[in-house]
């Protein structure tokens, strides 16, 4: 079945089509030989830093490249909050007992008087409590 004279393509379309996809491929060709004979990137040194008069002695930052961990610090000891107590504490809530009463306060709670209830825990056998405003500890040892 003869195709359409509307569906032919000139040959002169095709030749220019075949032209710039051959110049295309020649030029990425081109392109690619001149990267793999490219010196690789060279890697920036620092440069030694002349020599001045002693008054003029320059100042250095020093060099941190991370291969050194930085040391801890143990973190620093907190007050103790007067009157108040940690009665109980089981899974991330804590009984405390204050001037006002008995409260139960979840971790992240604010609670007046001791501000934001940051972490609960078992230290060496005693219930601990640490809020913003400081430390609650149970009266006694904790029971297992």
């Amino acid at each position: 079945m003869p195709l359409a004279p509307s569906l032919r393509a000139p040959a002169s379309s095709l030749d220019r089509i075949e032209r710039v996809s051959s110049s295309s491929t020649a030029k990425l060709d081109k392109l690619a030989q001149v990267q793999a004979q490219a010196p690789a990137p060279a890697i920036v040194q620092s440069q030694p830093v002349p020599q001045q008069g002693p008054m003029m002695a320059s100042v250095t930052a020093p060099e941190f490249t991370g291969s050194v961990p930085a040391p801890e610090r143990a973190p620093a000891p907190r007050k103790t909050i007067k009157g108040w107590s940690v009665r109980q504490a089981y899974e991330g809530i804590a009984i405390l007992q204050g001037p006002n009463g008995v409260i139960e306060a979840v971790l992240g709670q604010q609670v007046p008087g001791l501000g934001r209830i940051e972490e609960i825990r078992n230290e060496n056998g005693r219930l601990v409590v640490e809020a913003g405003g400081g430390v609650i500890y149970s009266s006694r040892k904790a029971t297992p």
